[in-house]
């Protein structure tokens, strides 16, 4: 039996679920209340007039791909290059090509339009209240279609505006079972599975057959919200011949630290190459040092020393950061 995602019954559930961040949870008509659901609920037109009324002109990141691909954004079968074309033009524009592509002409989507550059009032008209007002919302717009598996550094809350939208969700440990694509040329950035969930080839990819029998499904509808812990791997169809969601990524890394993605690659570049023997003995000072999961290495340390293993101060942050940016040794004389 497949597990199921958490539903919650209110707001505060909500509010409490995403403090505790742990697992996926769903709140049926989150947002059922906002007036681009409204607008949604009175048909496809009413929605796209509704967008369109109040799109100031900022240019939005739209990708199109060819028919043959039937709206399934990601690598093409080599996984040396994605399978779409990407081109900036304002909202108004793009929404003017979506009834040529519901014929079949051609797969086209919106990804990751800052909402309070591209639209006037929006959090007025639709306000979250689940989050601090600081966190902003992003818009995704698509036919019919299909993103493969990937995960995002941030916590997110994503909310279904129009259509319906079927997420597949995964733990973080099922990242062997994926099979990762280049990290690189990777779509959105974000690292991604290059299996095709409709139509996965077990042939190739045998080991996503334990990661699909382990996966949670959840399909939202106008209104709906779903958490997504950081780092939980997702697939996202869009069902319907238009589809409109808005999610809030959260929970940054302390100020000055390194991003996660940066941190990971100089991760790859400094370790990956290494013999095994060598891996493994830094795979334990990593477990000790960074992740804490056992004794913590400064229990012995005064409480008040500024340390990387205890806290930094301020300059001592700023020090490093800079050293790492500059590209500058670890024992430079006068450093140990």
């Amino acid at each position: 039996m497949q597990p199921a995602t958490v539903e919650l019954d209110s707001l505060e559930a909500l509010r409490e679920h995403i403090a505790e961040g742990e697992h996926p949870a769903l709140l049926r008509g989150a947002a059922r209340q906002w007036a681009a659901v409204n607008a949604a609920g009175s048909g496809d037109e009413t929605l796209m007039e509704y967008l369109r009324a109040r799109d100031t002109g900022e240019p939005v990141y739209a990708i199109l791909g060819r028919p043959e691909i039937h709206g399934s954004f990601g690598f093409q079968r080599d996984a040396r290059r994605v399978n779409y074309a990407a081109r900036q033009s304002p909202l108004s524009d793009v929404l003017a090509r979506f009834p040529e592509a519901a014929q079949g002409n051609f797969a086209i989507a919106v990804q990751a339009a800052p909402v309070r550059q591209v639209f006037r009032d929006w959090d007025v008209e639709n306000p979250c209240l689940w989050l601090p007002e600081s966190v902003p919302p992003t818009m995704w717009v698509s036919m019919a279609s299909c993103v493969a598996p990937h995960s995002d550094v941030h916590d997110n809350v994503a909310v279904v505006v129009a259509g319906s939208r079927r997420f597949t969700l995964y733990a973080p440990e099922e990242i062997d079972n994926l099979y990762l694509g280049p990290l690189l040329s990777s779509p959105g950035g974000v690292p991604t599975s290059s299996v095709d969930i409709r139509e996965p080839d077990l042939e190739r990819h045998p080991r996503y057959a334990d990661a699909a029998a382990r996966a949670m499904r959840v399909t939202l509808n106008p209104g709906d919200a779903l958490y997504i812990p950081a780092l939980w791997w997702h697939a996202v169809e869009s069902l319907e011949t238009f589809n409109v969601l808005v999610n809030y990524w959260f929970g940054d890394s302390e100020e000055n630290a390194l991003s996660m993605p940066d941190t990971l690659a100089h991760a790859i570049l400094a370790i990956s190459a290494m013999p095994r023997a060598k891996r493994q003995r830094w795979h334990t000072y990593f477990e000790h040092l960074v992740f804490r999961l056992g004794e913590d290495p400064a229990d012995h340390l005064p409480r008040d020393l500024d340390d990387l293993l205890t806290k930094t101060n301020p300059e001592q942050r700023a020090g490093l950061l800079r050293r790492i940016a500059a590209g500058l040794p670890s024992d430079e004389p006068g450093e140990r």
